[in-house]
């Protein structure tokens, strides 16, 4: 059985061709689920055009509506506020 190419190699050389490999392998556009480092345009978008409402006015809301006998108010997502 002849000996296959990698054998004959040394240890420096087999790690130089692995880096080698590694470069090319980054260069080649990536299949599957991949992780863009931009912001999404629905975000972006929303930052600009949605109104936030303030977490006092939320919390004021919820007070005056209860004061007017309003039962089980909620404040959803509060964490958004």
């Amino acid at each position: 059985m002849a000996p296959k190419k990698e054998e004959n190699l040394s240890k420096e050389k087999l790690l130089a061709e692995i880096e080698r490999l590694k470069k090319e392998l980054k260069k080649r556009k990536k299949y599957g689920l991949v992780w863009e480092e931009k912001p999404e345009e629905v975000v972006e978008m929303c930052k600009k055009k949605l109104p936030a409402t303030p977490r006092d006015l939320a919390f004021r809301c919820k007070e005056v509506t209860e004061e007017a006998g309003l039962q089980r108010v909620r404040l959803g997502n509060l964490h958004l506020l």
